[in-house]
Parts: C-alpha cells; sequence; structure tokens
C-alpha cells in the first residue's frame, strides 16, 4: 500500500517543484560557455581533496560504508565526469549531417527527480548534478534516509558555487524530509526521471507514469581464461574487490577460472590478500552473510574481509583483502551465486572449450545480473567476441579492474556515470552508461537533398521479379 505524505513532506515537495521550474526558466538564459563555468565551480566545491575528505567523513560516518582513504579515490570519477561535460554540447545545434540534410538541436528534458543509494551519496548527486546544470535541467535529488545528510551536504556545496557565479542555485535541490512516500510524488510531478538504486526504485520509476532511467543490479562474473595473465587478472580482482569493501553492483562476486589453472590463479590470488575458506568455514561465511529468511545481514554488507571473517567465527591473517569460498551448485538457492555486496568471491571453473565458460556465466546472470556486466582476463580476441556474442549484457570489460571500470574510466572509452542502465534484459530502456545525451531533448531540422531512392532490383536482391510488376500494371490497366 502507498505510503502518504506528511504535511511537512506535502508543503516540502511544493516548495521544491515550484522554486525548481523557476529555475529552468533562468538556467535556459546561459550559454555553452557559462554553463561549463557552473559545471566547473560545482564540481570543484565537492571534488578538491579537502571538500572531498569532508564529506567522506560525513558519509562514513552516516552510511557505515567504507572508510574516508578508500573514498578517496573516487573523487576521480566526478573528475571523469566533468571532462565527459565540458566536452559535450547542450545549447543549440550540437551536431550536423549535411549529406542527410539534418541538423540537431539540444533542449533541456525539464524537471528531473532522482533517487539517490546510500552507497555513493557524493559521486552520484555530483555525477548527475554536472549533467543536469550543462543540460539547462532542474533536479529535485531524492536521498536515501540513511545517507540524507551526506547527500545534503554535497548538493549544498554545489548550490553554493553556483550561487556564487550568480547562477540559480535552485536547479540542484534535495528533499530533507527524506522517505518513500515523497520520493512516490515527486516522481509523477517531474518530467524525467534518472534513478540510481535497487531494483525496487527501478520499477517504482516505471511505474510512475513519467519517462525514466534506471540502472540494474550487478552480479558480476570475471573469467580467467587459458590466456589470463594471472598474477595481473588477481590484482585487478584485488583492486575491485576491495574498492569500497565491494559495495558497488560492479564489485566482482564470482571468478570462473580455467580448471587446468586453478591452482595456480589461486596462488597469485593469495598473494594479494585473498583468503581460501575451507567447505566448513564456507558454510560458516553463509550464516554470517544470510538470516534464517534468507536476506543479507547488515552487520556484513560491505565490510572489510577481517570484519566479514569475524562475523562468521573465521580466523584469517591480519592482512587478508578478501574471502574466497568454492561456488558449488549453479542454483537460484545457492546463496553464493548471487552478488554478495561485501569482500567475498565465489569461485567456479570450467573446463573444455571456452562456450562451457559463456554458457556458466549465462547460469548465473539468469540467477541475478542479467544484462549488466561480466570481466574476462584473456589475450584472446575470439574468446572475447565469443563472451559478447554469447551473453546478454550490456558491459564486457577486457582486463580492467571491473568496478574501477565498469562505470568509466581515464583508460577507457565508456562514459563516465553513476547510473548503469542495462536493456530490456534487466528492465531498462536502454543498454549503455548514462550520460549527457540523456540528460536532453533535441529538435531535429530536416532539409531536401538529392533523392536517395536505390531501384527496385537493388532493393529486392534476388527476389524482385519484374514480370510481377508488368503483370500487375496490365491488370490495372484492364481494370480501369
Amino acid at each position: 500500500m502507498e505510503k502518504e505524505m506528511t504535511p511537512e513532506q506535502q508543503a516540502e515537495l511544493a516548495i521544491l517543484v515550484e522554486n525548481g521550474r523557476k529555475a529552468l526558466k533562468e538556467i535556459e538564459k546561459f550559454d555553452q560557455s557559462a554553463l561549463n563555468k557552473l559545471c566547473q565551480a560545482a564540481a570543484w566545491a565537492v571534488t578538491s581533496k579537502k571538500a572531498f575528505a569532508e564529506l567522506s567523513k560525513i558519509s562514513v560516518k552516516e552510511t557505515g560504508i567504507g572508510t574516508v582513504a578508500a573514498r578517496m579515490i573516487k573523487r576521480e570519477k566526478i573528475k571523469g565526469v566533468l571532462r565527459d561535460v565540458l566536452r559535450g554540447k547542450s545549447v543549440g545545434i550540437i551536431k550536423e549531417i549535411p549529406e542527410k540534410g539534418l541538423t540537431l538541436y539540444a533542449k533541456p528534458a525539464g524537471l528531473i527527480a532522482s533517487p539517490i543509494p546510500m552507497t555513493n551519496p557524493i559521486i552520484t548527486p555530483a555525477g548527475i548534478a554536472l549533467n543536469t546544470i550543462k543540460a539547462r535541467d532542474a533536479v529535485i535529488f531524492l536521498p536515501h534516509p540513511h545517507a540524507k545528510k551526506s547527500i545534503y551536504s554535497t548538493v549544498e556545496r554545489m548550490r553554493q558555487a553556483i550561487k556564487a557565479l550568480g547562477g540559480p542555485e535552485d536547479i540542484l535541490q534535495c528533499v530533507q524530509n527524506a522517505g518513500s512516500a515523497i520520493n512516490t510524488a515527486a516522481m509523477k510531478k517531474v518530467d524525467l526521471i534518472i534513478a540510481t538504486g535497487p531494483r525496487s526504485i527501478v520499477h517504482e520509476v516505471y511505474s510512475s507514469g513519467t519517462p525514466g532511467y534506471g540502472n540494474a543490479p550487478g552480479n558480476v562474473t570475471v573469467i580467467y581464461d587459458e590466456t589470463a595473465d594471472l598474477a595481473e587478472a588477481a590484482r585487478y580482482t584485488m583492486m575491485s574487490k576491495t574498492k569500497d569493501n565491494g559495495s558497488g553492483c560492479s564489485a566482482d562476486s564470482h571468478l570462473l577460472i580455467y580448471k587446468p589453472r586453478y591452482k595456480e590463479a589461486i596462488a597469485e590470488l593469495q598473494k594479494q590478500g585473498g583468503y581460501l575458506a575451507t567447505n566448513e568455514e564456507r558454510e560458516a561465511f553463509r550464516r554470517a552473510m544470510y538470516d534464517e529468511a534468507g536476506h543479507r545481514t547488515m552487520a556484513t554488507f560491505t565490510c572489510p574481509a577481517v570484519v566479514l571473517a569475524k562475523a562468521a567465527g573465521v580466523k584469517v591473517p591480519e592482512n587478508t583483502q578478501f574471502i574466497m569460498v568454492e561456488g558449488g551448485e549453479i542454483s537460484p538457492d545457492n546463496q553464493f551465486c548471487k552478488n554478495s555486496s561485501t569482500t567475498l568471491l565465489s569461485l567456479f571453473t570450467y573446463d573444455g572449450p571456452f562456450s562451457n565458460a559463456v554458457d556458466i556465466v549465462r547460469s548465473l546472470l539468469t540467477i541475478e545480473g542479467r544484462g549488466h556486466s561480466v570481466g574476462i582476463n584473456s589475450t584472446s580476441d575470439k574468446n572475447i567476441n565469443e563472451l559478447a556474442l554469447g551473453l546478454e549484457v550490456t558491459r564486457v570489460l577486457v582486463r580492467q579492474p571491473h568496478s574501477l571500470s565498469n562505470a568509466g574510466a581515464f583508460y577507457n572509452g565508456l562514459p563516465m556515470t553513476s547510473t548503469l542502465s542495462s536493456g530490456t534484459w534487466a528492465g531498462n530502456i536502454v543498454s549503455e552508461n548514462i550520460c549527457l545525451k540523456h540528460y536532453l531533448n533535441t529538435t531535429w531540422v530536416s532539409r531536401q537533398i538529392p533523392i536517395d531512392k536505390p531501384s527496385d532490383s537493388d532493393l529486392f536482391g534476388e527476389f524482385y521479379d519484374k514480370a510481377l510488376e508488368e503483370d500487375y500494371q496490365m491488370a490495372e490497366e484492364e481494370a480501369k
């Protein structure tokens, strides 16, 4: 049953919507250069080391996720989004295709509602804000109740930076009386929704009646094939799995290792701080991570490996970075086939042709994570191509630390984002990283061009039969 807003929430939402609509009219007057300057100022307000450290302290204390030191690397994501928006066009003519007689004009999408998760309360609103400013939109952030202070603080710093330049700070606003009721109501009063969060949020977006872009749950499998540089692969796994204690949907949940190289791979993973659990310890980790109803326990959610081990009653070396368990049977009933959202990896093996690996990953994605992404450590273009062709995923990352790369990185060409749409496979409308173009409406101007009409014989090829055309013409004449 849908919750009702409190009187305070009703009053707040009315003001936010009114202010956002007014800000849209003001920001529409800004040219491309002025918008770029606003983006730079807003980004710097939260991305300088001093600002980001202060915000990180607030977020770690409020959410209990990650550490300040670990979070500091995430400011690079804001830099990446800023790079992309500064290079993009969002005012007037943004594209011309002379040979087709087409000219493309950019227009604001309008007022946006944006649910923000507790896992990334700084970089997610910052990235969305930069795209919003550049597109001349306005956004109302809908914070997770357990991260509302972090999100509000982030948004407020950017608002002040905009105000200092004479811009309308109300293009960025944040709900203070957070909760599901005001979120639901807000999503029905805007022009567009950009949603980052769990499946329940995305479902609500598409049920709101408002156009929207959502992300999708991940359940990343990373393959070590027969050609993998195992030392490199293990280092990337450690980097990915320890980033924010495995909190992101792009963090590795499973490794699928070519069986003849399994022992060698484990040795490399152990050098990187991996701890291989015994079968008995595996069961202890399962009991610690899931309650009797099968729900994840908050105490083991996105926690360091040593904390996870302590919760399970398992003694591990003090320098342990991540836990490894044998994955077991691939089944929806096997909790180690799902996204772990912590510093634990499930291990699987494959043998024989690479198609066997593709089949195993497909089975895991059927359980959870369909449409999202997969990683592969390989130098075989044949294997990479077979993987890309064989799976219903939006992203295939080759020889990269997955959680640091999937949402865009300076060393790959994916657009920087915090919103990973995963196509109709995952209930999303697009299969790509959400970026500036998704914050824009466009107008196409079409001019006449020389006639571009192939002959019937060229169009229909071997199926074209001129006699059938002539017979039909004769029949038309007789009818007259």
